[in-house]
Protein backbone atom coordinates (compact mmCIF):
# COMPACT_ATOMS: atom_id res chain seq x y z
CA UNK A 1 0.00 0.00 0.00
CA UNK A 2 2.71 2.47 1.01
CA UNK A 3 4.67 1.51 -2.09
CA UNK A 4 1.71 2.41 -4.31
CA UNK A 5 1.21 5.70 -2.48
CA UNK A 6 4.89 6.52 -2.89
CA UNK A 7 4.46 6.13 -6.65
CA UNK A 8 1.57 8.60 -6.87
CA UNK A 9 2.23 11.58 -9.09
CA UNK A 10 1.70 15.08 -7.73
CA UNK A 11 -1.06 15.75 -10.27
CA UNK A 12 -3.09 12.81 -8.96
CA UNK A 13 -2.62 13.96 -5.36
CA UNK A 14 -3.72 17.50 -6.21
CA UNK A 15 -6.77 16.09 -8.01
CA UNK A 16 -7.72 14.08 -4.90
CA UNK A 17 -7.29 17.18 -2.74
CA UNK A 18 -9.43 19.25 -5.10
CA UNK A 19 -12.28 16.71 -5.24
CA UNK A 20 -12.45 16.39 -1.45
CA UNK A 21 -12.40 20.14 -0.92
CA UNK A 22 -15.00 20.73 -3.61
CA UNK A 23 -17.22 18.11 -1.99
CA UNK A 24 -16.91 19.79 1.40
CA UNK A 25 -17.49 23.22 -0.14
CA UNK A 26 -20.73 21.93 -1.67
CA UNK A 27 -21.82 20.20 1.53
CA UNK A 28 -21.08 23.07 3.94
CA UNK A 29 -22.57 26.43 2.87
CA UNK A 30 -20.81 28.12 5.73
CA UNK A 31 -21.22 31.72 6.84
CA UNK A 32 -18.38 33.66 8.51
CA UNK A 33 -18.54 34.15 12.27
CA UNK A 34 -16.13 35.54 14.87
CA UNK A 35 -12.74 36.52 13.34
CA UNK A 36 -13.89 35.18 9.99
CA UNK A 37 -16.41 38.00 9.68
CA UNK A 38 -13.66 40.62 10.09
CA UNK A 39 -11.57 39.11 7.28
CA UNK A 40 -14.60 38.75 5.00
CA UNK A 41 -15.84 42.31 5.57
CA UNK A 42 -12.35 43.73 5.11
CA UNK A 43 -11.94 41.84 1.83
CA UNK A 44 -15.30 43.18 0.68
CA UNK A 45 -14.21 46.74 1.46
CA UNK A 46 -10.90 46.27 -0.36
CA UNK A 47 -12.64 44.81 -3.40
CA UNK A 48 -14.98 47.79 -3.57
CA UNK A 49 -12.10 50.29 -3.41
CA UNK A 50 -12.74 51.53 0.13
CA UNK A 51 -9.38 50.35 1.41
CA UNK A 52 -8.59 48.28 4.48
CA UNK A 53 -11.34 49.68 6.68
CA UNK A 54 -13.80 48.61 9.34
CA UNK A 55 -17.54 48.48 8.56
CA UNK A 56 -17.84 52.04 9.95
CA UNK A 57 -15.27 53.27 7.44
CA UNK A 58 -12.44 53.75 9.94
CA UNK A 59 -9.05 52.28 8.94
CA UNK A 60 -8.12 48.91 10.36
CA UNK A 61 -4.99 48.87 12.49
CA UNK A 62 -5.34 45.89 14.80
CA UNK A 63 -6.03 43.19 12.20
CA UNK A 64 -3.49 41.98 9.61
CA UNK A 65 -4.29 42.86 6.02
CA UNK A 66 -2.71 39.97 4.09
CA UNK A 67 -5.48 37.38 4.01
CA UNK A 68 -8.21 39.91 3.25
CA UNK A 69 -6.03 41.44 0.52
CA UNK A 70 -5.59 37.99 -1.04
CA UNK A 71 -9.36 37.44 -1.06
CA UNK A 72 -10.12 40.89 -2.50
CA UNK A 73 -9.24 40.12 -6.18
CA UNK A 74 -11.57 37.11 -6.09
CA UNK A 75 -14.34 39.26 -4.61
CA UNK A 76 -13.74 41.95 -7.22
CA UNK A 77 -13.98 39.45 -10.07
CA UNK A 78 -16.70 37.13 -8.80
CA UNK A 79 -18.64 39.04 -6.15
CA UNK A 80 -18.26 39.31 -2.41
CA UNK A 81 -20.18 36.20 -1.39
CA UNK A 82 -18.49 34.14 1.35
CA UNK A 83 -18.61 31.25 -1.11
CA UNK A 84 -16.14 33.10 -3.32
CA UNK A 85 -13.80 33.24 -0.33
CA UNK A 86 -14.26 29.50 0.09
CA UNK A 87 -13.21 29.01 -3.52
CA UNK A 88 -10.07 31.04 -2.87
CA UNK A 89 -9.40 28.89 0.18
CA UNK A 90 -9.61 25.81 -2.01
CA UNK A 91 -6.85 27.21 -4.21
CA UNK A 92 -4.75 28.08 -1.16
CA UNK A 93 -5.24 24.53 0.11
CA UNK A 94 -4.05 23.04 -3.18
CA UNK A 95 -1.04 25.36 -3.08
CA UNK A 96 -0.21 24.00 0.39
CA UNK A 97 -0.30 20.42 -0.91
CA UNK A 98 2.02 21.32 -3.79
CA UNK A 99 4.41 23.26 -1.56
CA UNK A 100 4.57 20.47 1.02
CA UNK A 101 5.34 17.98 -1.76
CA UNK A 102 8.22 20.15 -2.98
CA UNK A 103 9.60 20.69 0.51
CA UNK A 104 9.33 16.99 1.41
CA UNK A 105 10.91 15.92 -1.88
CA UNK A 106 13.88 18.25 -1.32
CA UNK A 107 14.32 17.09 2.27
CA UNK A 108 13.55 13.38 2.10
CA UNK A 109 12.95 12.19 -1.45
CA UNK A 110 9.98 11.48 -3.72
CA UNK A 111 8.43 8.64 -1.69
CA UNK A 112 8.14 10.71 1.47
CA UNK A 113 6.93 13.65 -0.61
CA UNK A 114 4.08 11.64 -2.11
CA UNK A 115 2.93 10.29 1.25
CA UNK A 116 3.17 13.69 2.96
CA UNK A 117 1.28 15.48 0.19
CA UNK A 118 -1.42 12.80 0.06
CA UNK A 119 -1.83 12.95 3.83
CA UNK A 120 -2.33 16.70 3.70
CA UNK A 121 -4.78 16.23 0.81
CA UNK A 122 -6.80 13.84 3.00
CA UNK A 123 -6.26 15.62 6.32
CA UNK A 124 -9.73 16.36 7.77
CA UNK A 125 -8.92 19.75 9.27
CA UNK A 126 -7.34 20.95 6.02
CA UNK A 127 -10.49 19.96 4.15
CA UNK A 128 -12.88 21.58 6.64
CA UNK A 129 -10.82 24.80 6.63
CA UNK A 130 -11.88 25.30 3.00
CA UNK A 131 -15.13 26.88 4.19
CA UNK A 132 -13.54 28.87 7.00
CA UNK A 133 -12.38 32.46 6.49
CA UNK A 134 -9.14 32.17 8.43
CA UNK A 135 -5.69 33.51 7.68
CA UNK A 136 -4.07 30.10 8.24
CA UNK A 137 -5.43 29.10 4.82
CA UNK A 138 -2.96 31.50 3.22
CA UNK A 139 -0.24 31.57 5.87
CA UNK A 140 0.49 27.83 5.66
CA UNK A 141 1.22 27.64 1.90
CA UNK A 142 3.36 30.78 2.08
CA UNK A 143 5.57 29.33 4.82
CA UNK A 144 5.78 25.96 3.06
CA UNK A 145 6.70 27.61 -0.25
CA UNK A 146 9.35 29.80 1.40
CA UNK A 147 11.01 26.80 3.00
CA UNK A 148 10.67 24.69 -0.14
CA UNK A 149 12.57 27.18 -2.29
CA UNK A 150 15.21 27.61 0.41
CA UNK A 151 15.82 23.86 0.70
CA UNK A 152 15.57 23.13 -3.03
CA UNK A 153 18.07 25.76 -4.11
CA UNK A 154 19.75 27.06 -0.97
CA UNK A 155 22.50 24.44 -0.94
CA UNK A 156 24.06 25.19 -4.32
CA UNK A 157 26.65 27.96 -4.58
CA UNK A 158 25.15 29.31 -7.81
CA UNK A 159 21.52 29.23 -6.71
CA UNK A 160 21.96 30.10 -3.03
CA UNK A 161 21.41 33.85 -3.30
CA UNK A 162 18.32 33.44 -5.44
CA UNK A 163 16.89 30.98 -2.90
CA UNK A 164 17.61 33.30 0.01
CA UNK A 165 15.99 36.25 -1.73
CA UNK A 166 12.91 34.27 -2.82
CA UNK A 167 12.46 32.84 0.67
CA UNK A 168 12.82 36.30 2.22
CA UNK A 169 10.28 37.84 -0.15
CA UNK A 170 7.75 35.12 0.64
CA UNK A 171 8.24 35.48 4.38
CA UNK A 172 8.05 39.26 4.16
CA UNK A 173 4.73 38.93 2.36
CA UNK A 174 3.72 36.27 4.87
CA UNK A 175 4.15 38.81 7.66
CA UNK A 176 1.22 40.71 6.15
CA UNK A 177 -0.82 37.60 6.92
CA UNK A 178 0.70 36.72 10.29
CA UNK A 179 3.51 38.73 11.86
CA UNK A 180 5.31 35.60 13.20
CA UNK A 181 6.34 34.86 9.60
CA UNK A 182 9.26 37.15 10.34
CA UNK A 183 10.47 34.69 12.98
CA UNK A 184 10.74 32.07 10.25
CA UNK A 185 13.62 34.08 8.76
CA UNK A 186 15.71 32.15 11.28
CA UNK A 187 15.46 29.24 8.85
CA UNK A 188 17.76 31.06 6.41
CA UNK A 189 20.94 31.05 8.52
CA UNK A 190 19.96 27.72 10.07
CA UNK A 191 19.71 25.96 6.71
CA UNK A 192 22.91 27.54 5.40
CA UNK A 193 24.76 26.38 8.50
CA UNK A 194 23.20 22.92 8.36
CA UNK A 195 24.33 22.51 4.75
CA UNK A 196 27.92 23.30 5.62
CA UNK A 197 28.53 27.04 5.32
CA UNK A 198 30.65 28.66 8.01
CA UNK A 199 29.40 31.49 10.21
CA UNK A 200 31.28 34.14 8.25
CA UNK A 201 29.70 33.13 4.94
CA UNK A 202 26.26 32.92 6.55
CA UNK A 203 26.30 36.40 8.08
CA UNK A 204 25.79 38.44 4.89
CA UNK A 205 22.90 36.33 3.50
CA UNK A 206 21.24 36.51 6.91
CA UNK A 207 21.45 40.30 7.02
CA UNK A 208 20.25 40.64 3.43
CA UNK A 209 17.37 38.26 4.11
CA UNK A 210 16.17 40.32 7.07
CA UNK A 211 16.58 43.58 5.15
CA UNK A 212 14.55 42.31 2.17
CA UNK A 213 11.69 41.02 4.33
CA UNK A 214 11.53 44.18 6.41
CA UNK A 215 11.72 46.42 3.34
CA UNK A 216 8.56 44.79 2.00
CA UNK A 217 6.76 45.89 5.15
CA UNK A 218 7.74 49.56 4.91
CA UNK A 219 4.61 50.49 2.88
CA UNK A 220 2.46 49.13 5.68
CA UNK A 221 4.49 51.07 8.22
CA UNK A 222 3.95 54.27 6.24
CA UNK A 223 0.24 53.54 6.00
CA UNK A 224 0.06 53.03 9.77
CA UNK A 225 2.00 56.24 10.31
CA UNK A 226 -0.48 58.12 8.15
CA UNK A 227 -3.61 56.78 9.84
CA UNK A 228 -2.47 56.21 13.42
CA UNK A 229 0.55 58.44 13.92
CA UNK A 230 2.94 55.58 14.62
CA UNK A 231 5.25 53.63 12.32
CA UNK A 232 4.40 49.93 12.70
CA UNK A 233 5.71 47.33 10.27
CA UNK A 234 3.06 44.74 11.11
CA UNK A 235 -0.47 44.77 12.47
CA UNK A 236 -0.89 46.41 15.85
CA UNK A 237 -2.15 43.50 17.90
CA UNK A 238 1.00 42.05 19.43
CA UNK A 239 0.82 43.80 22.79
CA UNK A 240 -2.87 43.21 23.33
CA UNK A 241 -2.31 39.54 22.54
CA UNK A 242 0.51 39.52 25.07
CA UNK A 243 -1.90 41.00 27.62
CA UNK A 244 -4.54 38.37 26.83
CA UNK A 245 -2.11 35.64 27.77
CA UNK A 246 -0.51 37.45 30.69
CA UNK A 247 -2.65 39.32 33.18
CA UNK A 248 -4.30 38.55 36.53
CA UNK A 249 -7.00 35.99 35.89
CA UNK A 250 -5.67 34.95 32.48
CA UNK A 251 -5.70 31.26 31.61
CA UNK A 252 -3.13 31.91 28.86
CA UNK A 253 -5.69 32.05 26.05
CA UNK A 254 -8.04 34.53 24.42
CA UNK A 255 -9.61 37.12 26.71
CA UNK A 256 -11.81 40.12 26.03
CA UNK A 257 -9.89 43.39 26.29
CA UNK A 258 -10.56 45.37 29.50
CA UNK A 259 -13.31 47.96 29.39
CA UNK A 260 -11.07 50.76 30.66
CA UNK A 261 -9.06 50.86 27.38
CA UNK A 262 -12.08 50.90 25.08
CA UNK A 263 -11.90 54.64 24.53
CA UNK A 264 -8.20 54.69 23.60
CA UNK A 265 -6.85 54.78 20.08
CA UNK A 266 -5.29 51.54 18.81
CA UNK A 267 -1.66 52.70 19.44
CA UNK A 268 -2.53 54.02 22.92
CA UNK A 269 -4.37 50.84 23.79
CA UNK A 270 -1.46 48.70 22.61
CA UNK A 271 1.05 50.70 24.65
CA UNK A 272 -1.10 50.47 27.76
CA UNK A 273 -1.83 46.76 27.47
CA UNK A 274 1.78 45.98 26.62
CA UNK A 275 2.94 47.85 29.71
CA UNK A 276 0.45 45.98 31.90
CA UNK A 277 1.48 42.60 30.51
CA UNK A 278 5.20 43.23 30.96
CA UNK A 279 4.63 44.52 34.50
CA UNK A 280 2.68 41.37 35.31
CA UNK A 281 5.40 39.12 33.88
CA UNK A 282 8.14 40.93 35.79
CA UNK A 283 6.17 40.79 39.03
CA UNK A 284 5.38 37.08 38.73
CA UNK A 285 8.00 35.34 36.54
CA UNK A 286 7.11 31.96 38.01
CA UNK A 287 3.46 32.39 37.04
CA UNK A 288 4.57 33.41 33.57
CA UNK A 289 6.35 30.06 33.16
CA UNK A 290 3.26 28.26 34.45
CA UNK A 291 1.15 30.09 31.89
CA UNK A 292 3.60 29.12 29.14
CA UNK A 293 2.85 25.49 29.97
CA UNK A 294 -0.89 26.19 30.14
CA UNK A 295 -0.79 27.94 26.78
CA UNK A 296 0.90 24.96 25.16
CA UNK A 297 -1.61 22.53 26.66
CA UNK A 298 -4.58 24.67 25.64
CA UNK A 299 -3.23 25.02 22.11
CA UNK A 300 -2.17 21.44 21.48
CA UNK A 301 -4.81 19.42 23.32
CA UNK A 302 -7.33 19.24 20.46
CA UNK A 303 -8.02 20.18 16.86
CA UNK A 304 -11.62 21.37 16.71
CA UNK A 305 -11.64 25.04 15.68
CA UNK A 306 -12.29 24.34 11.99
CA UNK A 307 -15.38 22.29 12.88
CA UNK A 308 -16.56 24.85 15.45
CA UNK A 309 -16.32 27.63 12.87
CA UNK A 310 -18.22 25.45 10.37
CA UNK A 311 -21.26 25.09 12.62
CA UNK A 312 -23.41 27.58 10.63
CA UNK A 313 -22.82 25.61 7.45
CA UNK A 314 -23.60 22.28 9.12
CA UNK A 315 -26.77 23.75 10.61
CA UNK A 316 -27.83 25.07 7.20
CA UNK A 317 -27.59 21.50 5.88
CA UNK A 318 -29.52 20.14 8.84
CA UNK A 319 -26.36 18.27 9.82
CA UNK A 320 -25.79 19.74 13.26
CA UNK A 321 -25.57 16.21 14.66
CA UNK A 322 -22.26 15.82 12.77
CA UNK A 323 -20.57 18.48 14.90
CA UNK A 324 -19.31 16.12 17.61
CA UNK A 325 -18.28 13.28 15.25
CA UNK A 326 -16.37 15.75 13.08
CA UNK A 327 -14.57 17.12 16.13
CA UNK A 328 -13.60 13.56 17.02
CA UNK A 329 -12.40 12.96 13.44
CA UNK A 330 -10.27 16.11 13.20
CA UNK A 331 -8.77 15.68 16.68
CA UNK A 332 -8.18 11.96 16.11
CA UNK A 333 -6.30 12.59 12.87
CA UNK A 334 -4.27 15.30 14.59
CA UNK A 335 -3.37 13.01 17.51
CA UNK A 336 -2.30 10.25 15.12
CA UNK A 337 -0.08 12.56 13.08
CA UNK A 338 1.46 14.13 16.19
CA UNK A 339 2.19 10.69 17.68
CA UNK A 340 3.82 9.50 14.46
CA UNK A 341 5.89 12.68 14.26
CA UNK A 342 7.13 12.20 17.82
CA UNK A 343 7.88 8.54 17.09
CA UNK A 344 9.78 9.61 13.98
CA UNK A 345 12.13 11.77 16.01
CA UNK A 346 12.49 9.32 18.89
CA UNK A 347 13.14 6.36 16.64
CA UNK A 348 15.93 8.16 14.83
CA UNK A 349 17.18 10.19 17.78
CA UNK A 350 20.77 9.02 17.26
CA UNK A 351 20.74 9.47 13.51
CA UNK A 352 18.94 12.78 13.11
CA UNK A 353 19.89 14.45 9.86
CA UNK A 354 19.73 17.97 8.52
CA UNK A 355 16.07 17.59 7.56
CA UNK A 356 15.22 16.76 11.17
CA UNK A 357 17.20 19.75 12.41
CA UNK A 358 15.37 22.11 10.07
CA UNK A 359 11.95 20.69 10.95
CA UNK A 360 12.70 20.91 14.67
CA UNK A 361 13.62 24.58 14.23
CA UNK A 362 10.46 25.25 12.21
CA UNK A 363 8.24 23.64 14.84
CA UNK A 364 9.95 25.63 17.59
CA UNK A 365 9.49 28.91 15.69
CA UNK A 366 5.83 28.16 14.97
CA UNK A 367 5.25 27.24 18.62
CA UNK A 368 6.87 30.38 20.03
CA UNK A 369 3.79 32.66 19.77
CA UNK A 370 1.50 30.33 21.69
CA UNK A 371 4.26 29.41 24.11
CA UNK A 372 5.27 32.97 25.00
CA UNK A 373 2.33 35.21 24.10
CA UNK A 374 -1.17 33.75 23.85
CA UNK A 375 -2.55 30.29 23.20
CA UNK A 376 -5.70 28.97 21.59
CA UNK A 377 -7.23 26.12 19.66
CA UNK A 378 -6.29 27.52 16.22
CA UNK A 379 -2.66 28.43 16.82
CA UNK A 380 -1.38 24.90 16.28
CA UNK A 381 -2.72 24.73 12.72
CA UNK A 382 0.52 25.86 10.98
CA UNK A 383 2.37 22.99 12.68
CA UNK A 384 0.28 20.32 10.97
CA UNK A 385 2.10 20.09 7.59
CA UNK A 386 5.45 19.74 9.33
CA UNK A 387 4.13 17.08 11.69
CA UNK A 388 2.77 15.30 8.61
CA UNK A 389 6.21 15.46 7.00
CA UNK A 390 7.87 13.98 10.08
CA UNK A 391 5.23 11.25 10.23
CA UNK A 392 5.80 10.42 6.56
CA UNK A 393 9.51 10.07 7.22
CA UNK A 394 8.98 7.27 9.72
CA UNK A 395 6.41 5.47 7.56
CA UNK A 396 8.52 5.68 4.41
CA UNK A 397 12.13 5.86 5.62
CA UNK A 398 14.40 7.74 3.26
CA UNK A 399 18.19 7.87 3.22
CA UNK A 400 19.80 10.89 4.87
CA UNK A 401 20.36 13.74 2.48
Amino acid sequence: MLTRIAELKLGAIVAIAAVLRLAWLWFCPNEPISDQLVYHQAATALASGQGFVEPNGQPHGWWPVGYSAALAPFYWLLGDSPRVGHGANLLFGLAAVIALHRLARALAGPSVAALAALTLALYPTAIVMTTVHALENLYIPIVLAALAVLVERGSGPRSRWGAVLACSVLLGLGAYVRAPALLMLAAVPAWLLITGLGWRRVLLPTLVSAAVALALLVPWGLRTQEHFGTFQLVSMNGKSNLWMGNHPGSDGGYHDLPADVAGLSVPERERELGARALAFIRAEPGQYLVRCVRRCIATLRSDTIAVIWSEPGLAARGAGALLTPLKALTSGAYYAIAALAAWSLLRRRRTLDRADLLLALVLAVLAFPFLAIVGGNRYHLPLSPFLILLAARVLVPAPAR
